[in-house]
């Protein structure tokens, strides 16, 4: 078996990168990058919407790794955002269950499992699909203080920030007219109180081809 995990880079700062062939790093909205002598593969190369990047985020780089790459699982990350592949599982998470750490490190990348691309390998093709474990929406805070009880509510609570605050329900309206098969789940997953998000997954090429053809 064959897995790609695409690890979405900023072209404004330098990141860690990992000593793992299962890691693909690529430029986020390298169509933008002025930089001379960048080796790292950019997303703006056939078939991309690399000049999307300031409303895509890092869905330019899944958008490039869909119509350029071939794998038999096929992933996302971010060069400061990573699944863990620990033998254990860590207690110390903040309230979006995600473990914190301040840098990168060496000793880090081995100590989540970052560096055994056979282990990691023999883990991830046990699954159809690897995703983040799910937050309480209740423990997350918001911007303006509001307390969120439903993954609704919390998009909500970030209206003029990072949504409209019709988001939601334009989603909503899209989804029943262009994808209906996943309605009911889109509206269950929003009055529910478990958020997933941060874009960090991996997953058998035939799902991924799925997600991106509902996505893009």
């Amino acid at each position: 078996m064959n897995v790609k995990i695409f690890v979405s880079h900023r072209i404004d700062l330098d990141a860690e990168l990992i000593d793992n062939p299962i890691y693909v790093p690529v430029r986020c909205g390298a169509v933008y990058d002025q930089r001379k002598g960048v080796t790292m593969q950019g997303d703006d190369t056939g078939d991309s919407i690399s000049q999307k990047r300031m409303s895509f985020c890092e869905f330019t780089v899944q958008y490039w790794a869909w119509k350029n790459a071939r794998a038999d699982y096929m992933g996302l990350c971010h060069y400061r955002r990573y699944l863990s592949f620990a033998e254990h599982r860590s207690q110390k998470v903040n309230a979006h269950n995600m473990m914190e750490v301040p840098m990168l490190t060496e000793r880090v990348k081995r100590r989540f499992g970052l560096m055994d691309a056979a282990r990691m390998e023999q883990e991830i093709e046990q699954y159809d699909a690897v995703v983040p474990e799910p937050a309480p929406v209740e423990r997350i805070p918001t911007y303006t203080g509001a307390q969120a009880h439903t993954v609704r509510q919390l998009w909500e609570a970030h209206a003029g920030i990072f949504v409209d605050r019709h988001s939601v329900d334009l989603l909503l309206k899209l989804i029943e007219r262009m994808k209906p098969e996943y309605a009911q789940s889109a509206r269950r997953y929003f009055e529910g109180d478990r958020h997933i998000g941060y874009n960090c997954y991996v997953m058998k090429a035939e799902l991924f081809n799925r997600l991106c053809d509902f996505q893009f």
